[in-house]
């Protein structure tokens, strides 16, 4: 009996974390599946990527281990990025010229692209970055460190082509911290086959999948360094400054700082978690302010904001309340049972974007101000695009979970 309660057991939270993976490849892509096909094809979608999880997961891994020599898990992965980069060579201009591409008319993509690309431009010859305009009439939204870790990519030709570059970084990462080539290399390529929403950005040159890349790979480079005793002071202060850089990029992906706050106050005390998250802090500060101190009014990225405080059938508190119940979510979460140790330090960042992704959107679907023909009317589920941001959280976790990965924080 109590073998069958264990078992049962262990089929529940198989059967959760499968379910949380599902999540984050799904909910990103809804919005973009519904606009194109419609609902039906959405959720063919849904169960097809269900089936998958749950009963090809396992056999697949099981297969790139037996089959695969580890060695070549890096090579399998550049020519993923090849090929992707073969097909955007195809989609991209269509997508920005919205043309017929085989049976899909596509409707001019995204103009995150020229506006990163326009700011880049401006910021390095010397001017302020948040005034040229893209084909559609929007200035740029990205906060300055996106700018600053743009600049090679816009010199190179286009701020698209940072995507690549962060994707090949996701690999390495995964293949470090699942520690197996091939256990990285399966989650990475379910990332890019079965999540159309992290397609789509890549073939449309947005900033958006490479902002959360970067993010997740510099809070993990965080997460490991600082507590850990063994690692130089200078590494630990890189690895503070290094996030600060990554956090402006988008204000959401503040809501991480206090998760990773208290992950450090735990393992290595006061001290060490005031010292580094205060440089994280203070090199936030110091490559954002300037730039809003500069022109207050003309500081594009918080003009993105401006629909949260409810124009039509919400007061005006309402952003603003949806905002301040996510960020005492994201000081609470920490505190709650559970081991200190790096899948739920992720597992809790991972919760913080989501409930901010599903804040909005609900917010969205009950302002009437927001139903018109730029939202094609579908009650907020345009904002679950954004999704994208919790989806490199979501997704590592779910798999660390699913491999048994428990590490403790390096420190003490």
């Amino acid at each position: 009996m109590a073998r069958g309660f264990i078992r049962n057991r262990s089929f529940i939270e198989h059967a959760l974390i499968v379910s949380g993976l599902l999540f984050c490849l799904v909910l990103p892509s809804s919005y973009l599946i519904i606009q194109y096909f419609g609902p039906v094809v959405f959720f063919v979608y849904l169960i097809v990527v269900a089936l998958i999880l749950a009963f090809l997961y396992r056999p697949l891994q099981t297969i790139l281990l037996k089959y695969v020599d580890e060695k070549y898990c890096l090579l399998l992965a550049l020519i993923t990025i090849l090929v992707l980069m073969m097909v955007f060579a195809v989609v991209y201009p269509a997508l920005n010229s919205g043309k017929q591409l085989w049976f899909l008319h596509l409707e001019g993509g995204s103009d995150r692209d020229e506006a990163l690309n326009n700011a880049v431009t401006e910021l390095v010859n010397g001017r302020y970055p948040y005034c040229p305009k893209t084909y559609l009439g929007n200035p740029a939204t990205p906060f300055p460190g996106s700018l600053v870790l743009a600049i090679p990519f816009v010199l190179l030709g286009n701020s698209a082509y940072q995507n690549f570059f962060w994707l090949i970084v996701l690999f390495l990462v995964l293949r470090s911290d699942l520690r197996d080539g091939r256990k990285g290399l399966l989650l990475f390529w379910m990332i890019v086959l079965l999540c159309p929403a992290a397609f789509y950005e890549l073939m449309s040159g947005g900033d958006l999948l490479a902002n959360s890349i970067f993010v997740t790979v510099f809070l993990l480079f965080a997460l490991k360094s600082i507590p850990d005793e063994t690692t130089s002071s200078r590494r630990k202060l890189g690895a503070a400054v290094l996030l600060g850089i990554g956090l402006s990029s988008r204000a959401n992906f503040l809501l991480v700082v206090p998760v990773l706050f208290v992950a450090i106050l735990r393992k290595t005390g006061q001290k060490t978690a005031i010292i580094y998250l205060t440089v994280t802090c203070v090199t936030f500060a110091g490559i954002t302010l300037p730039f809003y101190v500069f022109d207050p009014n003309g500081f594009s990225p918080l003009h993105a904001t401006s629909f949260l405080g409810g124009n039509g059938s919400l007061p005006p508190s309402a952003g603003l309340l949806v905002l301040t119940l996510i960020g005492i979510l994201s000081v609470l979460l920490p505190f709650r049972r559970g081991r200190n140790d790096e899948s739920f330090v992720v597992l809790n960042c991972a919760i913080t974007q989501a409930a901010f992704v599903l804040g909005f959107a609900a917010l969205l679907a009950f302002d009437e101000s927001l139903s018109g023909p730029e939202f094609k009317n579908f009650g907020g589920l345009e904002f679950t695009n954004y999704g994208v941001m919790f989806l490199f959280f979501g997704a590592l976790v779910s798999s660390r979970f699913l491999l048994g990965i428990k590490d403790g924080l390096p420190g003490r």
